[in-house]
């Protein structure tokens, strides 16, 4: 369960993040279609990468082109959003802090008709199998979401575990742009009864495969202006947009301009952190950087 529980913790950004307006130039609709961005300048000897990845995919949809290969080989370090050798007790202490306590589980969050209504949806028209169902049911609606949805994409890719395999097979140094207790900490701001909301009562109203599916058409195109709409329709994000985007953006600037100075990184951070007024291209271009697209 430990291994499951940390590996759907990683999709928990793309499907959360809400996006600023932009109100200065060179915004998110004016990007070019591009995943991966180079940047240079700034006194830097060498260029770095910053890479949008999407932390679930699936596996026949799985791609990283000969360019974007080419970049990430051409780099000495790995940069990405927490560091993914997890020692055996911290895991261990990030499902406890999946898991409901005492006991608890997603009915003391439902009304009768909520929960039934919810049940019904996921096991007879989503198809879930009960036993899933049932361990969904202990973990916090963030978290169980995500394993839901796993199930229905089926076989899935984690861009950061194959960038990982790529980065030791090329001996590559790694580096955090946070830390995972951040990222907790971050989830659990939020009320359970507001991730009842947004993850269970919203995200099911219609099959979430249908908007999964959207999104990563957007992705495979390396879209990210459909990838911004997509994210600022969902209006109720707002409300922690500056606690899951903005602040961890401004957070992580200083983190990478001291790791480009260093040598050469390869920035690899879910595509809905790379546009809009306080996406990590522009507030690099306020830094000094020159930020391009690389095709």
């Amino acid at each position: 369960m430990i291994r499951t529980f940390l590996s759907f913790f990683i999709c928990i950004v793309i499907s959360t993040n809400a996006l600023a307006q932009h109100e200065i130039a060179q915004s998110a609709s004016t990007l070019e279609n591009s995943l991966l961005w180079e940047i240079s300048g700034n006194g830097l000897s060498e260029p770095s990468y910053l890479f949008g990845t999407i932390h679930m995919i699936p596996k026949k949809d799985y791609f990283f082109n000969q360019i974007m290969k080419e970049k990430f080989n051409s780099c000495k370090t790995l940069a990405l959003e927490i560091d993914m050798e997890i020692p055996f007790a911290k895991q261990v202490e990030i499902a406890r802090n999946m898991i409901f306590p005492n006991g608890v589980t997603l009915r003391n969050y439902m009304s009768d008709e909520e929960y039934y209504s919810f049940q019904h949806y996921v096991l007879d028209t989503l198809r879930i199998k009960e036993k899933k169902f049932k361990q969904v049911q202990r973990l916090k609606p963030f978290y169980g979401s995500a394993i839901l949805i796993s199930e229905l994409l089926g076989k899935t890719v984690a861009y950061e575990q194959k960038l990982s395999q790529a980065a030791k097979k090329n001996k590559m140094s790694f580096a955090a742009l946070e830390t995972i207790e951040y990222q907790l900490s971050i989830v659990d701001k939020m009320s359970i009864e507001k991730q009842v909301q947004l993850s269970y009562i919203d995200g099911f109203k219609t099959n979430p495969m249908e908007e999964f599916a959207k999104l990563n058409e957007a992705y495979k195109t390396q879209n990210l202006e459909v990838i911004r709409e997509m994210i600022l329709a969902e209006s109720d994000f707002a409300n922690f947009e500056k606690d899951f985007l903005i602040t961890r953006n401004n957070n992580w600037i200083p983190v990478i301009k001291e790791l480009t100075q260093k040598q050469s990184t390869f920035i690899a951070v879910g595509a809905a952190h790379l546009v809009g007024e306080n996406g990590l291209i522009v507030l690099l271009r306020k830094e000094g950087f020159n930020v391009k697209a690389v095709k």
